[in-house]
């Protein structure tokens, strides 16, 4: 693993992130910043030149769970891009967050990620905040879903600074679940605003130090919500923050 290849969401551009005219800046601003690999691109079609041009890899393509209904479609423009990793948020219905919604959506993931698995791709849940509220009597969201996700088809892209917001201790979490994580997001927050990494409340050296004992850990990725004034700015102080505490050492780090 190289720092070198330490992911970043483009979520934090916000729509930006799928205009054709900015995103030749965006990605040679990022690269230029230190990253290395990028999630969240959101058309597939002009990515493979977008990328050769920039020099960044794509690490990992984020959707919905609705839009992994035409993998004959996506299979191949994953292929292009030279990305092997798919990160799925939310439910079937984004607002509908009953038990037996978790259970259906880890049945359509699992029947998912098995196809992608056998096209040599990896299927991954990213959380957010509402998944650890009780549902079913003492029981989270994300228990049922842990319950119910095949580890074989389907690991965690375990965001743990929502993790932290949702006042889990993101610490035990990432030790508890530790076999079953394959992508790491890390975000700060002040209260409740989003931050850049190293000026909110969230113990991130501490999160840094635990994923390195996380046995099938593929990327760490650096997130943030919209809304800043200067997203790339907030992503370059975010990556000199990281390149002074990451624990693995002078120029190691995470990546695939």
């Amino acid at each position: 693993m190289m720092l070198g290849d330490l992911g970043i969401e483009l979520w934090v551009f916000g729509d930006r992130r799928a205009s054709a005219a900015d995103l030749p800046a965006i990605l040679s601003g990022l690269r230029d910043a230190g990253y290395g690999a990028v999630e969240g691109l959101v058309d597939l079609a002009p990515a493979p030149d977008l990328l050769r041009g920039s020099g960044l890899r794509m690490l990992g393509h984020h959707v919905v769970p609705k839009q992994l209904q035409d993998l004959a479609t996506l299979i191949p423009q994953l292929r292009a891009c030279g990305c092997e990793d798919v990160i799925s948020s939310g439910l079937l219905d984004w607002h509908v967050r009953t038990p037996a919604a978790y259970r259906e959506a880890a049945a359509s993931l699992n029947a998912t990620g098995r196809a992608l698995r056998d096209a040599g791709l990896r299927l991954h849940y990213h959380n957010h905040d509402f998944e650890f509220l009780n549902v079913e009597g003492a029981k989270t969201g994300m228990d049922l879903l842990l319950e119910g996700l095949d580890p074989a088809c389907v690991s965690l892209c375990a965001d743990v600074g929502w993790v932290w917001f949702a006042g889990v201790d993101s610490l035990a979490f990432m030790r508890e679940h530790a076999a079953r994580i394959g992508v790491l997001h890390l975000r700060d927050f002040k209260g409740k605003v989003s931050e850049t990494l190293g000026r909110g409340d969230i113990p991130l050296e501490a999160q840094l130090a635990a994923a390195r004992e996380l046995p099938n850990l593929r990327w760490v990725v650096v997130e943030q919500d919209p809304g800043c004034a200067d997203p790339l700015g907030s992503m370059r102080e975010s990556r000199a923050w990281l390149a002074r505490h990451w624990p693995w050492g002078a120029g190691q780090g995470g990546g695939a």
